[in-house]
């Protein structure tokens, strides 16, 4: 399974994968530091993951934008796509929806909590799938 982020603070980068290697350590993993650079990957390189985490603030692209954009690509149409932010609340959650996004979800404070997260999407999004 092939898990893609795109988050501009390596820091999470990190964190993200301290977390989905909780989950499975045999995931696939790879990332872009902000929107303009994932359209380009996914351009550039074919890429087809089972599930795309995006941050909603970042510089040049914010995760709603970059979404509205993935969407467009037929061969992401159909790939769920997360929306993650410190902030939450119900304004968040209904822009993320209206931006194209499968679910929203508030970064969790602690690796287990993250990693719970994370198995919650994936079985919800992705295992059901298969």
């Amino acid at each position: 399974m092939l898990v893609f982020l795109v988050d501009d603070d390596y820091e999470d980068h990190e964190i993200f994968k301290m977390a989905l290697d909780k989950v499975d350590s045999s995931f696939e993993f790879t990332t872009a530091e902000n929107g303009v650079v994932a359209l380009e990957r996914f351009k550039e390189e074919n890429l087809r993951p089972d599930v795309i985490f995006l941050d909603v603030n970042m510089p040049r692209m914010n995760g709603k934008d970059c979404i509205r954009a993935l969407r467009k690509m037929e061969h992401l149409k159909n790939t769920p796509m997360i929306l993650y932010s410190t902030h939450d609340g119900q304004k968040e959650v209904d822009e993320a929806k209206e931006a194209g996004a499968t679910d929203f979800m508030t970064k969790p404070a602690s690796i287990p909590e993250f990693s719970k997260a994370l198995q919650t999407i994936i079985n919800k999004y992705v295992k059901s799938q298969e």
